[in-house]
């Protein structure tokens, strides 16, 4: 058996050439076309984030827009319920104002018309009364007498008539009172129910509620209406 002859080593062989890689070659023209997509995709991306912080941004200013709207609206329609309210506090006293002025000047003017009418009233139910007293001022007590004396004439009444004037007495005031009951017509009472149901109405006002101390009754005229039953009378009447 023979054996190969060594062979002499010449230093000529490359070593590194044999553990080095081959790399990979990108074109140009592929290099540019991927560095646009990856430009295009940063830019969707950053288009889109900023889109939502600007949608969430403008629902968070909505919200508070619409809270300060609510909150405005809301004080806006108080403001209007207390002007319409003022309003029409200022247009009923108007209203009663001039009510109470035109029939102030009625009255003053046609005194009698409600002592009449009251005393029709009064004859409708009085046929078997021993007499009928007719309170009034004493301005139209010759006036009442007439008037009573014509209505008595031509109704069942056969008691006695008595007229009394008295000054405290008001001039479209009266008083009618016979055995068992009576009338009484005070104006004074009348403003206060009016007052009364006006401030059911629209409320009383709360300046005028601390400044203005309550209206005192009628004298003479606790808890009666402005035509009320009147209390028995005390006359006596010598008819019997």
């Amino acid at each position: 058996m023979t054996s190969a002859a060594p062979q002499k080593f010449t230093f000529d062989l490359d070593f590194a050439a044999r553990g080095t890689k081959r790399q990979r070659v990108v074109a140009e023209a592929d290099l540019n076309a991927m560095l646009k997509e990856a430009e295009q995709r940063g830019y969707a991306r950053g288009l889109s984030e900023g889109e939502n912080s600007a949608i969430a941004q403008a629902a968070k200013g909505l919200d508070t827009a619409t809270n300060q709207l609510v909150a405005r609206s809301a004080e806006a329609i108080r403001r209007s319920d207390a002007l319409v309210s003022e309003i029409t506090r200022d247009a009923t006293d108007l209203a009663v104002a001039v009510a109470r002025k035109l029939s102030g000047a009625v009255i003053d003017r046609y005194p009698l018309d409600e002592i009449r009418e009251l005393l029709r009233e009064c004859l409708l139910s009085l046929d078997n009364a021993p007499h009928l007293v007719i309170r009034c001022h004493p301005d139209l007590a010759n006036q009442v007498q007439k008037l009573a004396e014509a209505q008595i004439a031509t109704s069942g009444f056969t008691g006695r008539l008595v007229i009394m004037g008295e000054p405290e007495i008001g001039l479209a005031d009266a008083r009618f009172e016979w055995v068992d009951g009576g009338l009484v017509r005070s104006l004074d009472q009348i403003n206060s129910e009016i007052d009364e149901r006006v401030a059911a109405f629209i409320g009383p006002d709360p300046d005028r509620a601390s400044a203005t101390p309550d209206a005192e009754p009628a004298p003479g005229l606790p808890g009666q209406s402005a035509v009320a039953e009147a209390p028995r009378p005390t006359i006596e009447d010598s008819d019997g």
